[in-house]
Formats: C-alpha cells, sequence, structure tokens
C-alpha cells in the first residue's frame, strides 16, 4: 500500500496469560475478536480468529510457543484484500492480578 511502511515499530502490551486464556490478544477500542478453532500440541497453541472493527472485518490464523518463563509466536490477519503478519516474542513478569 503506497504510504504505508513495510515494517512497523514494535509495540509492547501486557496481558495476564492463564492456562483458560492463552491466546495473546492486543484488542483495541472499538474491536472485538472472538477466537475459534484453538487446538494444543505439547507447549504449542494454534488458533482462527474473527475481529469486528470499524474498518471493517477481519479474519486470521494465529500461533505461539510458550517455553518456560517466554514465549514466541506469531499472527496474520486478513482485511480488504490486505495481509499483515505480526510476531510476538514474550516473558513472564509476575503472578497475574
Amino acid at each position: 500500500m503506497p504510504g504505508m511502511p513495510m515494517k512497523m515499530p514494535p509495540s509492547t502490551y501486557t496481558q495476564c496469560i492463564k492456562k483458560d486464556r492463552a491466546i495473546p490478544m492486543d484488542e483495541k477500542p472499538g474491536q472485538q475478536c472472538k477466537p475459534t478453532d484453538i487446538k494444543t500440541s505439547g507447549n504449542t497453541l494454534t488458533w482462527t480468529v474473527e475481529c469486528t472493527t470499524a474498518g471493517g472485518p477481519m479474519t486470521g490464523k494465529g500461533m505461539v510457543t510458550y517455553h518456560d518463563d517466554r514465549m514466541e509466536g506469531s499472527m496474520s490477519m486478513r482485511s480488504q484484500g490486505m495481509t499483515m503478519t505480526s510476531r510476538y516474542k514474550g516473558h513472564r513478569m509476575g503472578a497475574c492480578e
């Protein structure tokens, strides 16, 4: 897309990861996402997601692998004929509050 950088700068967010909420999702205001087709294989989690946003619907697929106190993964989202891929890296900061 003209005017859009090929690589966006990194962003940071904090999320409490628990066994029943292990999908990393940074939902923005006005955005509602529903993960489906969630599968676990060893320490890797995969899912599909459908989001409703002000700019229109988005669909995607994600994957994250947990290693002791860190994680890494990626998610590809598709909207209006464009695909955007995000990569995740994270680490444990402490117990959830």
